[in-house]
């Protein structure tokens, strides 16, 4: 497998650059209920075609999936032929059946139950404000066992709503990846059945491709398909990279509690609906959500031995763009059309011959080579097709186009073409004319031909490219770095660890030794393994060298597999310098030697606590014997750091003995019992949330207290009995503890108990948090009428503290009894009452208070208390995000009752702020010596 080459700039077919950029195409309106337009005839006849004959698994009964396309961001123009995907997969197959909706009230929990997956397609902007809805979707995958299917913009959903985003799996956070460009897709586990159609191999695609952040972590699921950042094709301005670890996740699988998700990125363009490998791909993993398709979803860190990934192919072809069946009918035609091809023109028959060649078998192909070599070398044949015969032969070629393709490069604007067209050609041949034109090459293009070089791996090039790698010339420098590290041989590795270079160019340099010695420690050539070997054994135990030498020496050393890596690993471990002995431990899990716990584990003891803990965090992602020896004598450590990254560690554990010792700590109130509590959050055990919940009913104190913040931020509804009943706690922490977990797991059931709590004597956290798991169980109720009903009745005799909170929760139900009751009470005769109201009103900033805001101020009947509500109102209104022009016509109501400068003030900054036509004219008319906004 050849390495990675950072600073090879390889063309892409011409076919993309006629491909409509997102910009080219009118923008969809971003709103529910949208129309999309008929799918055409030819499309419709492409995804039938693109389906597969039959499920990989039969389903084990009979599914139903609810397909939802809402869009409150951007929509896709592609949603429709998802829909129409989804709909006829589900009918050929017979592997679902499914409803598509757009309407919010399909999450309602009656209606969710009658489907066994939900189908994220391409939906935008999702508020999901409904906390009924919410806890409806959570359950029906966390604790029902149901699945959840993301398509593309699945992930840019939930805003506010962090549980919602956990779930999926991440968040959308840009696409440097455009609509346009052909992007390199590895599968990082090639023989998982959810990535099995594409047969192993890593591929090409022109989509559009998410970048994901959040809550995304190779911790919490099994990573299948990624961008292959080993070509710099996928490279992108740093300015758009908000990741910094180079991993960009495509597809993913994870499991929950008791159910299953899937994601996938694919799905921008509508064309990937119409590709067999990418439907079938969506199949297998809907099949996994289901329950039907059997697949390991062991999160990808927690893999004992990571499997070796599948990257893209050297031909940078869109998965799209293979065709099914090559048809050579209209040959000539393209043949003759190609020889007055120019830039701009009609490509039709130009890329039929070129999807011809491409796919053509050999006797095709050498035809194809002797047809178009004479149109190269003639001058009459335009620039356009020349530049597109240099892409083909780079397909197609042979020894034949040497030549030609040499002569090409004393061409200015044929030269590039021409050098990657002859890094793929394999041959002699084609070596020495690379080798002829480096040290002639213009600066402009030596970059490239160095890459070339590199790329094709002549050991021939070691000395020159050496000389090359201490130019002044920066790209030359950088180039000759990467193509010796891409050649892999005794005499590039030698080359590399004598190099001196700046400071700026340390990572590359030290890339290129990793990549260089890769290559040599797994060769088959012994006596070069052991050259290798022993090459960078002398560099990572030489203190004279720098640190980031030393500690990629010791990688590659780690990474080759080899059992003497651990005579190299231990002494560097102890070595004086920080930063060599913390980086070792950092990639010391990857050592393949059986005595590697017994030797790690008894030098612990003699290491500082700062390569301890990092050996503990790093060994914390195997699951074996290893990782748990040097775990145990992590928690046997005095020093709390390294306790602390043990503990941590035990929450990897899948081991139902680790989980009851983790919470055997929880009784600790120090560093350990916090670090316990965290391990407990995010425990993937099977066993984990009974094991919690059963000690959760016998423990007390601060081991209580910290069981319900644990069950509480692993949203275990199963929880929310104990937390009720802990409310009423002799204990002051774990009241608190109580009350801060009802926040999230409060019920529709619990309202009447949580207005009980109201009257009791509480302490200023315990009365926060069950302000705010009031209005968690009021908002689960269908209907928001029936909390209303219960909160105005329980005003009659509530305290003072209790009472203010009452009328909080009815002003943000916004229901047609909560309006009734809180209207009424603008009425009271007392004036202390009617502040009272609306403080509360205007702290719960609903849309639904304006109105009864403004009539509140023009009722006043004292000043302070027209101030009051008139402030309500206009603080109220600044936070509304509804449509422009009604925010006007609240501000112009306003204007009309605004006695104040201060209040009038407010008004015009606020239609300032706004700045459209509206705005404008009634600023021109309210205040016409404004400066216009």
């Amino acid at each position: 497998m050849k390495p990675p080459f950072h600073h090879l700039i390889l063309s892409v077919s011409l076919a993309a650059a006629f491909t409509l950029s997102p910009c080219a195409m009118a923008l969809l309106r971003a709103e529910p209920g949208h129309v999309f337009p008929p799918l055409k005839t030819e499309e419709l006849a492409r995804i039938t075609s693109a389906l597969p004959k039959e499920p990989r698994v039969k389903p084990a009964k009979p599914r139903r999936i609810l397909v939802f396309y809402r869009t409150e961001g951007y929509v896709h123009a592609s949603i429709a032929h998802a829909n129409e995907t989804f709909k006829q997969l589900g009918e050929k197959t017979g592997a679902f059946s499914v409803e598509i909706s757009e309407d919010m009230a399909a999450f309602e929990p009656d209606n969710l139950k009658k489907f066994d997956a939900v189908l994220l397609n391409n939906t935008t902007g999702l508020k999901m404000e409904s906390p009924a809805q919410r806890q409806a979707l959570l359950d029906f995958v966390i604790k029902d066992g149901k699945g959840l299917i993301g398509i593309h913009a699945a992930t840019d959903n939930f805003g506010k709503w962090p549980e919602g985003q956990a779930l999926m799996g991440g968040s959308f956070k840009g696409h440097p990846w455009g609509a346009g460009d052909i992007s390199a897709i590895k599968l990082d586990e090639p023989e998982h059945p959810v990535v099995k159609a594409f047969g192993g191999k890593g591929f090409w695609l022109r989509e559009e491709l998410y970048q994901i952040s959040g809550p995304y972590s190779r911790d919490k699921q099994r990573v299948l398909i990624s961008l292959d950042m080993s070509r710099p094709e996928n490279r992108r301005d740093p300015a758009k990279i908000e990741r910094k670890d180079n991993d960009f996740p495509v597809a993913w699988v994870k499991k929950t509690e008791a159910g299953r998700v899937f994601y996938s990125s694919f799905g921008h363009n509508p064309d990937v609906f119409m590709t067999p490998e990418i439907v079938q791909h969506f199949l297998d993993g809907i099949q996994f959500a289901l329950g039907d398709l059997p697949a390991d979803s062991i999160p990808s860190a927690q893999l004992v031995k990571q499997p070796v990934p599948a990257l893209a192919p050297t031909a940078i072809v869109a998965l799209q763009d293979i065709p099914r069946k090559p048809n050579a009918d209209q040959y000539d035609a393209w043949l003759k059309a190609l020889a007055s091809y120019d830039l701009g023109g009609d490509r039709e028959s130009v890329a039929a011959l070129q999807d011809y060649l491409r796919y053509a078998d050999a006797q095709g192909r050498a035809k194809g080579e002797a047809d178009i070599l004479p149109l190269l070398g003639a001058a009459s044949t335009p620039y356009g097709a020349r530049d597109t015969i240099c892409r083909w032969l780079g397909l197609i070629g042979t020894a034949r186009s040497v030549p030609a393709l040499e002569k090409l490069l004393t061409e200015e604007k044929l030269a590039n073409p021409a050098v990657y067209a002859l890094i793929e050609i394999p041959g002699a041949e084609a070596d020495a004319a690379l080798m002829r034109y480096l040290e002639k090459a213009p600066d402009d293009i030596r970059p490239a031909v160095i890459g070339a070089v590199g790329r094709r791996r002549i050991v021939s090039a070691v000395p020159a490219l050496a000389k090359l790698a201490g130019s002044t010339k920066k790209p030359e420098a950088i180039a000759a770095l990467n193509a010796l590290g891409a050649i892999g041989s005794a005499a590039a590795l030698d080359a590399l660890i004598k190099l001196h270079v700046p400071e700026d160019d340390q990572v590359t340099l030290n890339w290129a030794i990793h990549a260089s010695a890769a290559q040599l420690v797994m060769s088959k050539n012994k006596s070069e393994n052991d050259l290798a070997f022993n090459q960078l054994k002398t560099l990572a135990l030489n203190n004279n060298a720098g640190s980031s030498l030393r500690v990629a020496a010791a990688t590659a050393i780690i990474r080759s597999g080899e059992p003497q890596a651990l005579e190299v690993v231990l002494p560097l471990l102890h070595d004086p310098d920080a930063r060599v002995a913390a980086n070792v431990a950092a990639v010391a899990p990857g050592i393949q030697n059986k005595d590697v716990a017994q030797v790690l584990s008894t030098a612990m003891a003699t290491l500082t606590p700062q390569v301890q803990a990092v050996l503990v965090r790093s060994f914390a992602t195997r699951q074996d014997a290893t990782a748990q020896s040097i775990i145990s004598k992590g928690l046997d450590s005095a020093d709390a750091d390294v306790r602390g990254a043990a503990i941590l560690a035990l929450g990897n554990s899948r081991d139902a003995a680790m989980v009851d010792q983790l919470i055997g700590l929880l009784a600790k109130n120090d560093n350990d019992g916090k670090a316990a509590t965290e391990a407990l959050k995010r425990c993937a055990a099977p066993s984990a949330g009974e094991q919690i919940r059963n000690a959760l009913g016998k423990s007390q104190g601060p081991a209580r207290a910290a069981l319900l913040l644990v069950v509480a931020d692993r949203l275990d509804a199963l929880a929310t009995d104990a937390a009720v009943t802990a409310t009423t706690d002799d204990d002051d922490s774990v009241r608190g503890a109580a009350s801060a977990a009802l926040e999230k797991l409060a019920r529709e059931q619990d309202l009447p108990k949580l207005i009980e709590l109201l009257n009791t004597q509480l302490k200023a956290n315990e009365r926060k948090s069950l302000e705010k798991a009031l209005l968690t169980s009021s908002r689960a109720f269908k209907d928001a009428d029936q909390p209303a009903e219960k909160m105005q009745k329980a005003l009659t005799g509530a305290t003072p503290e209790g009472r203010r909170i009452l009328i909080v929760g009815l002003a943000s139900l916004g229901s047609p009894k909560a309006s009734a009751a809180l209207a009424s009470m603008l009425q009271a005769p007392e004036v202390d009452a009617r502040k009272e109201v609306i403080r509360a009103l205007s702290s719960s900033r609903a849309p639904f208070v304006v109105t009864l805001l403004l009539d509140a101020c023009k009722n006043a009947k004292e000043p302070s208390e027209r101030i009051l509500a008139l402030r309500g109102y206009l603080d109220t209104v600044q936070d509304q995000q509804g449509p422009a022009d009604t925010k006007v016509d609240l501000y112009q109501a306003a204007w009309l009752l605004a006695e104040r400068q201060e209040e009038k003030d407010v008004i015009i900054g606020g239609l300032k702020k706004i700045g459209n036509n509206k705005s404008r004219k009634l600023l021109e008319t309210l205040a016409p010596e404004t400066p216009k906004a």
